[in-house]
């Protein structure tokens, strides 16, 4: 019976511990979620950058097939090509066509940045998990160290006799106790209200 203290004592500070190093787990495996979820993002970010880059490849094809009918139906009607108003149309056409390719590049380089900025805050998610983990194991411990003790003091103070077993030391009367053992001084009743 005088060792209960003690091994209830000794159950809960390695629950503590045990607890600490689960809950540390479990932040680890969030960490690695929030960083693969990152990289999942920066790979999408990558692949709508390649559809990006085939976009703008697709404006630059439809200009020369555009610059090239453009020459065609002008030489049919005897004009040179390059010349007169089929030029003006294939110049206008390429402002248009460049600007609808710049406009694909720009979102394919969106694309990347954005991936990555999502690969970053997946890792900076995961590195506070982490920490989270450390502090909760650390945590555990601490826990388990007052537990034990805790434990350790409950063990001593039943296995150490009180006062009370023992009896009054001081005592001027049969109601009350002198706590200072002085002379003169009014016996104080176990209740703390000096006597009448």
């Amino acid at each position: 019976m005088q060792f209960l203290p003690y091994a209830l004592a000794a159950v809960a500070a390695g629950s503590k511990i045990y607890g600490g190093i689960q809950t540390q787990k479990m932040y680890n495996l969030q960490a690695e979620q929030s960083r693969l979820q990152g990289a999942r993002e920066a790979l999408k970010g990558r692949i709508a950058a390649l559809n990006y880059n085939n976009q703008a490849l697709d404006v630059l094809k439809n200009y020369r097939k555009y610059m090239a009918a453009v020459n065609a139906r002008a030489a049919a009607g005897g004009v040179r090509g390059g010349e007169g108003s089929a030029a003006e149309v294939v110049f206008q056409q390429g402002i248009l066509s460049g600007r609808d390719f710049d406009i694909t590049r720009e979102n394919a380089i969106q694309a990347v940045n954005m991936g990555l900025e999502a690969q970053l805050a997946g890792e900076a998610q995961g590195e506070i998990y982490r920490q989270a983990g450390k502090t909760a194991f650390t945590q555990g411990l601490l826990d388990a160290g007052i537990s034990a003790f805790m434990g350790f003091k409950t063990g001593q103070d039943l296995a150490t006799p009180s006062v009370a077993s023992r009896g009054s030391v001081g005592a001027t009367t049969t109601t009350g106790v002198n706590p200072l053992n002085y002379p003169g001084a009014s016996p104080v009743p176990a209740y703390g209200m000096p006597s009448p």
